[in-house]
Parts: C-alpha cells; sequence; structure tokens
C-alpha cells in the first residue's frame, strides 16, 4: 500500500522539469518568472494607453444619473464605468467560483 501523499510533501521535492521549444531542459520557475515579466510589460503598455486616454478626454461633459446632475471630465466618467463593471465582475465571478468550489467539496465529501 502506497502512502498518500498531501500537497505539503511536494514542497519538499524540486519543480519537475519541463522542455521548452529549443529543446532544453527548464524548470516552471523560468516559465513563472517569464510570465510575470510579460504581465509587466502588458501593464506598462495598457498604463501608457491609459495616461493618453485620460489626457486626449479632458473636456467636461454633462452627466445626470437618476436626479444626480453635474458635469465631469469625459475620461473620468469613463473610467469610473470602466472600474465599476470590473468589480461587478469581479464580484460575481468569485461568487460564481466559491458557490462551484462548494458544490465540488459537497459532492467530494458525499462520495
Amino acid at each position: 500500500m502506497t502512502a498518500r501523499r498531501s500537497r505539503h510533501d511536494a514542497a519538499a521535492e524540486p519543480p519537475p522539469t519541463t522542455r521548452n521549444t529549443t529543446g532544453r531542459v527548464g524548470t516552471r520557475t523560468r516559465i513563472r518568472a517569464w510570465a510575470g515579466w510579460t504581465g509587466a510589460g502588458v501593464a506598462v503598455v495598457v498604463a501608457a494607453a491609459l495616461i493618453i486616454f485620460v489626457v486626449q478626454n479632458l473636456g467636461s461633459v454633462p452627466i445626470a444619473f437618476v436626479s444626480l446632475h453635474g458635469q465631469f471630465p469625459l475620461a473620468a466618467a469613463l473610467l469610473v464605468a470602466a472600474v465599476g463593471g470590473a468589480v461587478l465582475t469581479a464580484a460575481l465571478g468569485g461568487r460564481r467560483t466559491m458557490r462551484r468550489r462548494h458544490t465540488a467539496r459537497r459532492d467530494h465529501s458525499r462520495a
């Protein structure tokens, strides 16, 4: 009978190796590092585009919501709307993920 391994046992083992397109053997750590740098590069490009967007859209526009009325810069209004949409999407997605995990745990414990 083999001993059952927990995820804590895996921390003591070296990371599994992978082969890249050149045929050389590397570790997953290198792949994760490149993913981090790629993400940082994308973040810099998005930040630059956002700065350009804000600078080009400084004009004020009238905004009305229910009974609230006011003048706001166009860029600020669009950014607030985009951030609000992203937060709502993340909240609903997180709730769905938590519900699916709960269901999976419940089904696993019954099996």
